[in-house]
């Protein structure tokens, strides 16, 4: 070794950084003659390298060919999807090499200690500050440590007798031998697909729909509503859905709602419905506002409602009135209540469970519906459990149809039933006479009519409303809280 000017010199650390390689093989490589006319000392007598010249020696001394057992292949990576098995042994606890061409006895892990001395350290990662960082899995090993034999078996081992694996087992396969991050496979509804199911509706309430419920989420400076229409075998329909802006602590939003929720929804044979039952969440910030709008409304069906993650909790139970209110509060279980709206929306064919979504929805709406998806995870002393979790931040909509299914379940599996039997109501007017639906021009009935959720529906003339209907027909509404 020469004594020479070191300020263009890297110590050994930072020659290792340079080429993306560890601190050990560049060691290694001075060890075994690779790095030869590149090495200097400098005043003190410590080893420094010249970058340029040792990539030249780098580069002349290491032999590709027999790297690659005769071929000039790059060097590959051991990973796991290398590994095979036959009816007998695993085939891959002897060969990972990547092609059945390219086997050879150099591949089998006898030689593992030989191929090891040749390998190379490549980065995988590297910090802003400069650190470089390696991913290396179970089978690189040495040998006498864990072999390609443990580390099939070990997978095999996670299999669940049905054709699957074990998630629990396999994350832990996963995290430990591959030495990889387990990605939860969840379990979910496309967007696209409830977008090719939107219709017109001929009217604003379809033939089909009996019975109408709502839903409200309540958001720190919003109320949202939808109402849902239900037929025969639980087939729902979109009818409405509104946005009231303002503050939930302030009267004026929660008098705008109940306006919507005392409003009349026009049926395609001709009559209208009113909304039957009506759920508002209460697990927000503006609970006790919540309490005070529905106490005085229990007789309309308006009830606060809690979700309640719990696996086996059944969709609605019975109500409880443990609160300052003592207002009637029904408990939904949302794990088996989301279960079922997902497997609802995954129906393709209209019939008994099928979601209706008329052709004014936005597709905001849609990806609201989608945005929750169920995981399995493993958490310890319970063992794998099943988890919903959020992959965008607004998902009211899916809320929404929760609360709105949750609603129809407070009436009971008969009530539903009774109400398709029953014809549908006909509004009457000021005379006190049914006012007819007006018959449509020839060429009108040939194509339907789109109606959007209370937007663009026209007032009819309605009766003077008493006192049980504040808020409509140009009565000044009173406090709701009263």
């Amino acid at each position: 070794m020469n004594k020479v000017d070191t300020q263009t010199l890297l110590t050994q650390n930072a020659y290792a950084k340079h080429r993306g390689c560890s601190h050990a093989a560049v060691a290694k490589a001075i060890k075994a003659g690779r790095l030869a006319r590149c090495l200097h000392r400098d005043d003190k007598g410590r080893v420094r390298i010249d970058a340029a010249v040792a990539d030249k020696e780098w580069a002349a001394n290491t032999n590709e060919m027999k790297r690659t057992n005769g071929s000039a292949k790059e060097s590959e990576s051991l990973v796991h999807t290398s590994v095979t098995t036959t009816e007998s042994l695993p085939v891959g606890s002897h060969s990972p090499a990547p092609s059945a061409e390219s086997r050879t006895a150099g591949d089998e892990e006898r030689f593992k200690t030989e191929m090891l001395a040749r390998g190379e350290w490549r980065a995988t990662a590297e910090s802003q500050n400069g650190t470089i960082g390696f991913h290396l899995n179970g089978l690189y090993s040495p040998l006498g440590w864990k072999s390609w034999e443990d580390c099939v078996q070990e997978f095999l081992a996670t299999k669940d007798g049905q054709g699957g694996h074990d998630p629990a087992k396999l994350k832990v396969w996963v995290n430990t031998v591959l030495a990889e991050t387990w990605e939860e496979k969840a379990e979910g509804v496309d967007a696209d697909s409830l977008k090719a199911r939107v219709e017109p509706y001929v009217a604003e309430v379809p033939a089909g729909v009996r019975l109408l419920t709502a839903a409200v989420d309540v958001q720190g400076d919003r109320l949202e509503a939808v109402v849902k229409g239900w037929g025969a075998g639980e087939e729902s329909w979109l009818i409405a859905y509104s946005q009231f802006h303002g503050d939930p602590g302030a009267d004026e939003v929660w008098n705008e709602l109940d306006e919507f929720l005392l409003g009349s929804f026009e049926h395609e044979s001709g009559g209208t419905l009113k909304i039957d039952t009506t759920l508002i969440d209460s697990g927000g910030h503006h609970t006790d506002n919540v309490y005070k709008f529905c106490k005085p409304r229990q007789n309309r069906r308006v009830f606060p409602l809690k979700g309640m993650q719990q696996p086996g909790r059944p969709i609605v139970g019975n109500p409880t009135q443990n609160n300052s209110y003592r207002a009637k509060l029904f408990i939904v279980g949302v794990d088996a209540a989301k279960d079922t709206v997902v497997s609802r929306m995954r129906l393709k064919v209209p019939g008994p469970g099928y979601m209706h979504l008329p052709d004014w929805v936005e597709d905001e709406y849609i990806a609201q519906l989608t945005s929750e998806k169920a995981i399995r995870k493993y958490v310890r002393g319970r063992g794998a459990v099943r988890e919903w979790i959020k992959t965008r931040e607004r998902i009211e909509a899916f809320d929404l149809e929760v609360y709105a299914l949750a609603a129809l379940r407070t009436r009971g599996a008969n009530y539903l039933r009774k109400a398709l039997q029953a014809p549908v109501a006909v509004e009457k007017s000021i005379t006190g006479h049914p006012t007819a639906a007006p018959e449509p021009p020839a060429e009108a009935k040939q194509e339907p009519t789109h109606h959007h959720p209370r937007k663009q529906k026209v007032d009819q003339p309605r009766p003077v409303a008493k006192k049980s209907s504040w808020g409509r027909a140009g009565i000044r509404p009173r406090p709701w809280g009263r």
